[in-house]
């Protein structure tokens, strides 16, 4: 009788391993796939008007973020940003910009700062109309 490790080298012992490198395959493929598909759900959401809230409306600013680029109150203030699905980063002047996308609450977090401002999408009134 030969030892357990020549089933490996058989034909059945390596359709095995075939059969299971391509399920590891598959299994990635399939995990870059949704990955993928949340991060563009997520640039959609992001993309629009969003509007400051806990503010008086007629001192609330603006951020729209489109594909030409980041406008504050109405002005273009970047025409490059970098987006992962979660973090709204881009330079205005000098400075790093982070903006984080709770999609859960449907709002824009301004991170850096001491003031944390807090950002709606104009249109969305929260869950069920709220």
């Amino acid at each position: 009788m030969s030892s357990g490790s020549s089933f490996w080298t058989k034909p059945l012992g390596i359709a095995v391993i075939a059969l299971g490198l391509c399920g590891v395959i598959m299994i990635g493929i399939g995990v870059h796939s949704v990955i993928d598909h949340e991060n563009k759900l997520a640039r959609k959401e992001l993309l629009g008007t969003w509007r400051e809230a806990n503010v008086a409306s007629y001192s609330a600013n603006r951020l729209k973020v489109s594909n030409d680029g980041v406008y504050w109150n109405g002005d273009l203030i970047s025409t490059h940003f970098t987006f992962d699905g979660a973090t709204l980063k881009f330079e205005h002047g000098n400075k790093k910009q982070e903006y984080y996308l709770d999609r859960l609450k449907g709002t824009l977090v301004h991170l850096n700062g001491e003031y944390k401002a807090q950002f709606l999408k104009q249109g969305y009134h929260g869950k069920n109309g709220q």
